[in-house]
């Protein structure tokens, strides 16, 4: 649905109301003085020689976030088939026995979450009806104690009330 659907011209637009035109009056120097410095620009203007590497980006826009918890996030989204091009430098290439052992360790480091049989990075675990997760992580008490031991359960524990 478009609301300017049936309107051919600006005329169609109708009136302005009066304390808007009183208001376009008075800001009428500055809003030329914009209008004048547009008509200079040309899209996002001249991007030249401004490319960021890719670890310029990551470091600029990822402060804060460990390198496990990249790796994490990486091997999460190409799970769901997400390509992740560019992020090659974090993907695990690991298979069978040495994939379990990385992704066990990370865990141990709490780069990823186990919630009902998945692994989960920290901003999916963290997402949604923290109540709900607390409920979970009891039915997976068991299960991550086995696996990975009770610091493991604990900073399962902490995530959620963090994240409350």
């Amino acid at each position: 649905m478009s609301y300017l659907s049936g309107i051919d011209s600006i005329d169609g637009l109708g009136q302005l109301n009066p304390y808007l035109t009183a208001e376009i009056r008075s800001k009428q120097s500055l809003l030329g003085s914009i209008l004048s410095e547009a008509k200079q620009l040309s899209g996002l203007g001249d991007t030249e020689g401004k490319v960021l590497k890719f670890q310029d980006v990551v470091a600029k826009y990822n402060k804060g976030i460990s390198e496990a918890e990249i790796k994490a996030w990486v091997w999460y989204k190409r799970k769901l088939f997400v390509p992740m091009k560019g992020w090659e430098q974090y993907y695990i290439k690991s298979t069978g026995k040495a994939l379990e052992d990385e992704l066990f360790n990370l865990v141990r480091v709490g780069a990823l979450f186990y919630m009902a049989g998945e692994l989960l990075p920290f901003p999916i675990y963290t997402y949604g009806n923290m109540y709900d997760r607390e409920v979970q992580l009891e039915k997976d008490k068991e299960d991550i104690i086995k696996s990975w031991g009770v610091e493991v359960y604990e900073q399962h524990r902490k995530a959620i009330a963090q994240a409350k």
